[in-house]
């Protein structure tokens, strides 16, 4: 599993989320939970089209990204860099990103 970060707002406030990937062997496609809505969930589509418009291969496998904490609305295009370098970490097409410290 790999784990990223991305920063949403709410008011005045930052609130880091967490970015954590996970792939398994089974039906190929992007499984995306947490408190998400339409706005991050269109990451799957975001994400396929990046990939495809790269030398960066998506792998078909069952990829689950979990934004955690889950009891925080994700309403945010935001997440699709954090959940990118995730996949790439986890496939082993890059190195793990490091963890920031805040």
């Amino acid at each position: 599993m790999s784990t990223g970060s991305s920063i949403i707002t709410s008011r005045l406030d930052g609130i880091v989320i967490d970015v954590e990937c996970h792939i398994t062997k089974g039906l190929s496609g992007i499984v995306i939970v947490g408190f998400a809505n339409k706005a991050a969930d269109g990451a799957k589509e975001r994400l396929r089209g990046a990939f495809s418009n790269t030398q960066l291969e998506l792998p078909r496998k069952r990829i689950t990204v979990n934004l955690a904490p889950g009891d925080i609305p994700e309403d945010s295009t935001s997440f699709d860099l954090a959940i990118a370098t995730a996949i790439l970490a986890v496939s082993g097409q890059m190195s793990k990103p490091v963890p920031c410290s805040m």
